[in-house]
């Protein structure tokens, strides 16, 4: 999950673990506040908890994009797409499944020819190679 350069995190999320990764990956965010002495100062907040990722609306996902900010996007419904409709219309909404070919099993096994000859590698400039240690001469 490192690597991928977008992460969707839906609603029902109940692993602990997936759900702090998601709110630690949104990072935080910080706020200027108003002191009672009336002084500004700074505050660091979450953007999002993780009981706020596990909770989130019905039909609405985290995404979280390569360097980008968090958002929240409302997911779209399949079966509400036109395309999807006309193909209902039709009685097509399901793949047809086509069985595959039974393919022969071969009985035993099939014996192997001689290996090639290996191909002999001379030095350029037809001097003879020198003698290593871990050649076979």
């Amino acid at each position: 999950m490192d690597t991928c350069g977008a992460k969707v995190f839906f609603p029902g999320i109940t692993d602990p673990d997936t759900l702090s990764m998601a709110a630690k990956v949104c990072g935080q965010v910080s706020l200027r506040q108003k002191g009672l002495t009336g002084q500004d100062y700074y505050s660091q907040f979450d953007i999002i908890e993780p009981a706020m990722v596990r909770e989130l609306p019905k039909g609405r996902a985290l995404v979280i994009r390569g360097g980008l900010s968090p958002v929240i996007v409302k997911t779209p419904r399949a079966w509400r797409a036109p395309e999807y409709r006309a193909a209902r219309r039709r009685h097509q909404t399901i793949a047809a499944l086509i069985p595959a070919r039974a393919h022969r099993s071969i009985g035993g096994a099939v014996p192997a020819g001689p290996l090639p000859p290996e191909p002999v590698l001379e030095p350029a400039g037809g001097q003879p190679a020198p003698d290593y240690p871990w050649s076979a001469s």
